[in-house]
């Protein structure tokens, strides 16, 4: 038997792998057959081998760097008399902003000067 490597298309575009094998039969007499004897058969076998998959070490997920924060912001003033509540240093005038729960040193938004785009920080006393 003689074995030929050959590589074909696949219907979607792919080859067939490497270690496919094309069998054909061959006369007594060390001849092929022609291709309308009736002797002539092809076998096509493809044998897959099987290696052990490895786990590569993943990189490190490629996050953009956070914004730097700043710890100079402002810090509110504290209303006399109302536990939780400060006065905005951006807005002294507006009203007084309930920081109940908010730990000291807490980065705040001020609730009357800060946009979607630009916030203005204040720092909880």
């Amino acid at each position: 038997m003689e074995k030929q490597r050959q590589t074909r298309a696949h219907r979607f575009g792919y080859h067939t792998p490497a270690d496919a094998t094309t069998d054909t039969l061959q006369t007594t007499d060390g001849q092929k057959p022609s291709p309308d004897s009736d002797t002539t058969q092809t076998v096509t076998t493809t044998t897959e081998t099987t290696q052990p998959v490895r786990a590569e070490p993943k990189p490190a997920p490629t996050t953009p760097p956070a914004p730097q924060t700043r710890k100079d912001y402002p810090y509110a003033k504290p209303v006399e008399g109302k536990a939780g509540f400060v006065v905005s240093p951006y807005a002294p005038y507006s009203g007084y902003v309930d920081v109940r729960g908010y730990p000291a040193g807490t980065e705040v938004a001020c609730p009357y000067t800060s946009t979607d785009k630009a916030k203005k920080i204040f720092l909880v006393p």
